[in-house]
């Protein structure tokens, strides 16, 4: 089966749908109504390369009671900026599974990663699903390429500094004044960026197997790093379900209010289990393309 008639057969079966504005508030009453009780889900959120759990500091205002967003603070940044940065993709998931496994072992929960949280959600997800553990309902995608296609930003890895810095502005994820060099990004933030690279590579070369959960995945119109082409890639390994949404911005949209609105969406499907009628994946992903 040709890449493109995988991708058609696999978005005709996503289980993630995205309903009008006006609908959201009705979706959620139904869902109360029909299920009573039921707990909403959690929303664990994986950062991009660099950033923090800040990331996600405005998304629960967002989403509201459609889920509980459980944003990750990784060791090295944050409240935890004295702990060593982790570069290895079997301690990542073992600090997960440490931070995370209790909740995720008792709650409905879904998985978003931005860039280099992407590739850190899938292959959290599969450590999960190996191990016999609670899978997520759903496991989301965003600015991320498939696991066997190369980053550009991985190419630069062992740049120096300077040459560095001027690709990441290059690609938009730091500002013009990066180029320039500097204490701050020099000292300050090329550190964390470049353990997260290497971060980034080692989980790229782990087992690349296919999902048990549905894969939602998220591309910017204007992403240099992670263009749509690699993104619809990610088909091959959601045979439970794939769906790919297009929005505006570049690499790091993850700043705007599209995704955690996406995410609403996505989080009041589970309690629902409706895909509404006016949604076609398969035409939008024609039209994106």
């Amino acid at each position: 089966m040709c890449c493109r008639q995988l991708i058609d057969h696999n978005i005709t079966r996503a289980l993630v749908g995205c309903a009008p504005t006006d609908s959201r508030h009705n979706d959620l009453e139904v869902a109360r109504r029909r299920r009573g009780s039921l707990e909403r889900p959690k929303l664990v959120c994986f950062h991009h390369a660099g950033a923090g759990s800040s990331a996600f500091a405005s998304w629960q205002k967002i989403i509201g009671e459609a889920a509980e967003v459980v944003p990750v603070t990784l060791p090295g940044r944050d409240q935890r900026k004295a702990e060593p940065r982790i570069t290895d993709a079997d301690q990542l998931i073992e600090e997960l599974h440490t931070q995370l496994g209790d909740t995720l072992n008792t709650h409905p929960y879904i998985l978003y990663g931005h860039s280099m949280g992407g590739l850190v959600a899938y292959n959290f997800a599969r450590a999960r699903e190996r191990a016999g553990l609670p899978s997520p309902a759903l496991v989301v995608i965003g600015a991320t390429q498939a696991p066997h296609l190369a980053s550009p930003l991985q190419t630069g890895l062992e740049l120096p500094d300077r040459e560095l810095l001027q690709l990441l502005v290059a690609h938009q994820t730091l500002p013009p004044q990066a180029a320039q060099g500097g204490r701050l990004w020099e000292q300050h933030v090329l550190p964390v960026v470049r353990d997260d690279l290497h971060l980034a590579q080692a989980l790229l070369t782990a087992e690349r197997t296919p999902l048990q959960a549905p894969l939602l995945a998220l591309a910017a119109r204007r992403d240099t790093i992670s263009p749509l082409h690699g993104i619809i890639e990610w088909a091959d390994y959601a045979p439970a379900g794939f769906t790919v949404r297009t929005v505006e911005g570049d690499h790091l949209f993850v700043h705007g209010n599209k995704t955690p609105q996406i995410l609403r969406e996505a989080a009041m499907r589970l309690h629902t289990g409706h895909i509404p009628t006016e949604y076609d994946p398969l035409a939008m992903w024609r039209e994106a393309s």
